[in-house]
This record gives structure tokens, sequence and C-alpha cells, in this order.
């Protein structure tokens, strides 16, 4: 049994653990079922403030959940992610598609950018 929220690996459970784990999928979906009613509510403060909600990206990817899940903006686009798991520096043509692909997929919102230096 693998449990993300918590950072587990329960091998073997017994049937009790597996209840208690089936129990709490059933309260982290009843949660989630909660926010997502709150979804296209107004992101104000009591007394009337916008406050725009922004999430942090890796890829160009990741806007679909932002916009899914009720996020105004880009907060930052993690583009180091852009350098990871390559043997050479990527390309020009790699790193514009990439930075058009988050700004096409974001629309007209707020985008965030980090820019990483190497020498």
């Amino acid at each position: 049994l693998v449990d993300g929220l918590d950072g587990q690996v329960l091998v073997n459970p017994t049937d009790e653990v597996v209840a208690e784990y089936r129990a709490k999928q059933e309260q982290y979906d009843a949660q989630r079922a909660e926010w997502r009613k709150l979804r296209d509510e107004p992101t104000v403060t009591v007394d009337n403030v916008h406050v725009e909600l922004a999430a942090n990206i890796g890829t160009p990817n990741d806007v679909a959940g932002v916009l899914e899940n009720g996020g105004e903006a880009v907060g930052l686009y993690r583009t180091e992610f852009l350098y990871m798991g390559r043997d050479k520096l990527p390309s020009e043509d790699i790193q514009y598609n990439a930075y058009k692909a988050v700004l096409e997929k974001n629309g007209r919102q707020t985008c965030c950018c980090s820019y990483t230096r190497y020498r």
C-alpha cells in the first residue's frame, strides 16, 4: 500500500490497515469535493481586496492543472527543470518552445519566470 500523502509504503498491510486507508481515501475525496466547490469563487479578503491566486509550475503541461483548479496565474515557472535530466544544455529552440507553450496555455494571465544562468 502506497501512501503518497504521508510518504509511506506499507508492505503486506493487514485488513484493518487497508480499511483505515480506505476510510482515509474517502475523507480525502470528500475534502477535494469541498475544495472543488470553491474553484470559481472570487479570491478576495474580508474587506473585498482581490488577491491573485497563482500556482508554481515546472513544465508547460502543469498550466492545465492551474487553470482546472481555479488558478488565475502562474506564480512562478521553474525553468531550471528545462536543464534537468539532460546531458547538455537545452537549445534555444527547446527553451523558446517551452516558454511559448506556457504563455499560450496560460492565455492572458500573469506568468512569472525564473531564469537559470549557467557559465
